[in-house]
């Protein structure tokens, strides 16, 4: 009987992720609120944008 791996969660483009998510973690804890509170807004702006919208709704 054949043996797959599965394969750990934090492999491939999730460990990319992960990677990337943890940069911005180190960035953003030397923010203040207020800075944190604009970069949020901005944030929710872009992803409402009309186009990003629809293509996110697309998925």
């Amino acid at each position: 009987m054949a043996h797959s791996e599965i394969p750990s969660p934090a492999t491939g483009p999730i460990a990319e992720l992960v990677a990337r998510a943890r940069a911005a973690q180190r960035i953003y804890e030397g923010w203040s609120q207020e800075q944190v509170d604009t970069a949020v807004v901005a944030a929710g702006w872009a992803i409402i944008e009309p186009a990003r919208n629809r293509e996110l709704a697309e998925l």
